[in-house]
């Protein structure tokens, strides 16, 4: 009995599939597809300001951040942000943050300036990976030699200077 009903499904798989090659007619694209180069030596995250109207490219190999506007033209460049690797916007789009893996830190940059505010070390021997905002903090995936473990910083209370927390990974 099982047989038979894979059959069945398998065939009205095969048959639905199939509509496209028996006269359904060609999907043509709307939009027009481009490109833009960008100044940029690698790529490792992207983020889009619905606020700003701003898209966030990140480049770690370059040590910046290539800020665009929805056509892809070159805003700005931030700089001298060393292994700029994971991304995230603040809930109000007020606050860009960076993983910077190279140096072992994470950087706020203000998205109506688009300058580094601050700068918090993520502790010793860190590689701050991937950001995530929930309840209040960034949290971060950051790897140590060959390990992993992920960390905290509460962006609600920032202290110039504050380390933010690596939780102590599985022994």
């Amino acid at each position: 009995m099982r047989i038979h009903k894979r059959t069945a499904v398998a065939m009205a798989a095969a048959l639905i599939g199939s509509l496209t090659l028996i006269g359904a007619g060609t999907v043509t694209a709307t939009a027009e597809e481009t490109s833009v180069a960008l100044p940029s030596a690698s790529f490792r995250d992207i983020v889009v300001d619905g606020v700003h109207d701003r898209v966030f490219v990140s480049d770690p190999t370059g040590g910046s951040i290539v800020v665009t506007d929805y056509a892809g033209a070159v805003v700005q460049q931030i700089t001298a942000e060393e292994g700029a690797a994971g991304l995230v916007l603040s809930a109000d789009s007020r606050k860009l943050y960076v993983a910077l893996s190279t140096v072992g830190a994470i950087a706020e940059i203000d998205t109506a300036t688009l300058t580094e505010t601050n700068r918090y070390p993520t502790g010793a021997d860190t590689s701050p990976q991937s950001l995530a905002m929930a309840g209040g903090k960034l949290w971060f995936g950051y790897t140590v030699g060959s390990s992993g473990g992920i960390g905290s910083l509460d962006v609600a209370f920032p202290v110039p200077g504050y380390v933010a927390d690596p939780l102590e990974g599985p022994a």
